[in-house]
């Protein structure tokens, strides 16, 4: 086999390299299968799967450059299926086992990337061929960073990763059974990379989309700095973000990774909150549009977050000056006269029933007296009547027209009828002794007219 090693590069650059490029084909013929191309100051690194290789140059007629300059051996191993890569700016090639020949079977393979310092690493997945399953349980590509898992994939899908620092590692697994695919070609190349690049999202009234941290579910990275612009087309509509998960270290001031929202399209916008941890907090802009920025540090990472956001037409004190609606004016008063009216009658109502009870709880505590019906009164006397006779007594309560029945008795006796009746209230006159009953008394007279004296 053939193994090549780009060691230098400078040509034309161009998007898919329509103007200078470099073809390297599996094979003596421009039949075979394309083992690399490449043009501008990409390096990268391949190896034939028989003993045989095309390598074809290409130019136009435009701008011409320094070139390029490639060293190559013959090998008997195939390519390297687990191996420690040094990754640069002009970048590096990984390849599956035998590609891009169908892969063996039951291999394990890993690949140790390692960029210098204060860089990161940017792999890019140029071709991918795999054993397809709905849950990338038989043939897959897993990517890893100093932070946690980056991502995987399987099938045919083409994707870009970045790493959070100058590492990542690349595990490569196929199963013991079935058919095989070409696998995977991979361009790792070394730089200054955003994790996210800044976005511009449309919110709409009608559904609501959601906004995640990078590689969600799976950890956010760090040294993350990501920002999203949200607007939409409604003048008098504004924006509504509502966090649906929120998993973010936690920091007192929320200054090492966190989520926040400013009223306006730039970052330099009026802040409306910054939140970590697992607050799930809901901001609305004042106007139609709102940043929204996340940041993680180089320590700690998390679960990440997931946001939902829409828009809604904002109040009419926002919108301008209120309309008078007389409808709604009338309709309000003539609700509250019916109300007030409704709780004076029932307070009506309940004032006669409290006078009700205080008269009968009056009657039943006042003392009850037996009298003769006297007639109606005129006019009720303050106080009460008290009439005696020899034969009844007649009792009128103040200030009432109820009378009741008589009880009739005997009147008690004279002063008179005591004295003579009971000897023990005698009182001898003066200078006088005890009358001896046997003896007339001579004073007869005068004791008759002390008697009526008394």
């Amino acid at each position: 086999m053939i193994h090549v090693e780009v060691v230098d590069s400078e040509l034309e650059s161009s998007t898919s390299c329509s103007y200078d490029i470099v073809k390297a084909f599996d094979g003596a013929t421009n039949q075979s299968s394309l083992l690399e191309n490449w043009c501008g100051d990409r390096a990268p690194t391949f190896q034939s799967t028989g003993n045989a290789m095309l390598i074809i140059f290409k130019t136009d007629r435009s701008i011409n450059e320094k070139g390029f300059r490639l060293k190559y051996s013959m090998t008997e191993t195939p390519y390297a299926c687990s191996t420690n890569v040094s990754v640069t700016a002009s970048g590096t090639m990984i390849y599956s086992p035998m590609y891009p020949v169908t892969y063996p079977r039951h291999r394990n393979c890993w690949w140790y990337l390692t960029a210098d310092h204060y860089v990161n690493i940017k792999l890019s997945v140029l071709a991918n061929s795999f054993r397809s399953s709905g849950d990338c349980s038989v043939d897959t590509i897993s990517i890893s960073d100093d932070s946690g898992e980056v991502g995987s994939l399987c099938g045919t899908s083409d994707q870009t990763f970045v790493s959070s620092g100058h590492n990542m590692r690349i595990r490569f697994y196929s199963g013991s059974y079935g058919t095989t695919g070409t696998g995977f070609k991979l361009s790792a190349t070394g730089g200054n990379y955003a994790v996210c690049e800044p976005r511009h999202l449309e919110a709409d009234e009608y559904y609501s989309y959601d906004l995640t941290s990078p590689r969600y579910p799976l950890s956010y990275p760090n040294n993350a700095d990501c920002t999203w612009f949200i607007s939409t087309n409604s003048y008098d509509h504004a924006i509504t973000l509502q966090v649906v998960v929120s998993d973010i270290e936690y920091s007192a001031g929320c200054w090492k990774d966190y989520v926040e929202a400013l009223d306006g399209q730039y970052t330099s916008s009026l802040s409306l909150g910054r939140w970590c941890g697992i607050l799930n907090p809901t901001k609305t802009s004042s106007g139609s549009s709102m940043t929204v920025l996340f940041h993680s540090d180089q320590s700690h990472t998390e679960g990440g977050f997931k946001i939902s956001y829409y828009s809604k037409q904002r109040n009419q004190n926002e919108n301008g000056p209120v309309e008078f609606n007389t409808g709604a004016l009338f309709g309000g008063l003539a609700g509250g006269g019916l109300l007030l009216a409704i709780l004076i009658l029932c307070a009506r109502s309940y004032k006669k029933r409290k006078l009700t009870e205080m008269s009968r709880a009056d009657v039943r505590t006042r003392p009850a007296y037996l009298t003769t019906p006297v007639g109606q009164l005129s006019t009720p006397t303050p106080e009460y009547t008290v009439g005696y006779s020899q034969q009844q007594v007649s009792i009128q309560p103040m200030n009432t027209g109820e009378y009741y029945n008589t009880a009739v008795f005997d009147p008690p006796p004279s002063y008179d009828e005591v004295i003579k009746n009971n000897t023990e209230f005698q009182v001898p006159p003066p200078y006088s002794s005890i009358p001896d009953n046997s003896t007339t008394n001579s004073n007869t007279a005068d004791s008759q007219a002390d008697d009526a004296r008394l």
